[in-house]
């Protein structure tokens, strides 16, 4: 698993996530035009595999950007929408979302996260493309042991 899925899983277990976008509203990369309401996008900035003189020592540090969306035609308030969003993803700071979140994320096989650091303040940003919408952008250090 890349860095972007480990963080969109994550995201998945996140029942303030998915009470808002869904088990189908995280997506990693690429949206599909036209279809943003609410959702939120995933991926990597950068990352790098630990190693020593014999080798790789399984853990990954990564840099992942996670994107809150909101579209102007579905919310009258989209810079609301997509902070409440992102707060959700965020959590309270104490592992409930993905800052200062550490523990094990399903998946085959299952990996180990050693922890999920933010790595900026939110940047808020208004895009005028196929649509209107407003994103809340965060980075994160993501740290995992990979088996």
């Amino acid at each position: 698993m890349t860095a972007a899925e480990l963080t969109r899983q994550r995201l998945l277990d996140i029942a303030a996530v998915t009470t808002m976008v869904g088990a189908t509203g995280v997506d990693t990369l690429l949206l599909k035009p036209g279809t943003i309401t609410r959702r939120l996008r995933v991926h990597t900035i950068s990352g790098i595999e630990d190693g020593h003189l014999r080798g790789s020592s399984g853990i990954h540090d990564a840099r992942v950007q996670v994107d809150a969306i909101a579209a102007v035609r579905a919310y009258p308030d989209a810079l609301t929408a997509a902070r409440e969003l992102s707060e959700a993803a965020h959590g309270d700071g104490a592992g409930s979302g993905l800052a200062f979140f550490s523990g094990t994320v399903a998946g085959s096989p299952s990996v180990e996260i050693l922890a999920i650091e933010p790595a900026s303040d939110p940047l808020e940003r208004f895009l005028q493309e196929e649509q209107e919408y407003v994103t809340v952008s965060r980075d994160y250090r993501l740290a995992y042991r990979s088996h």
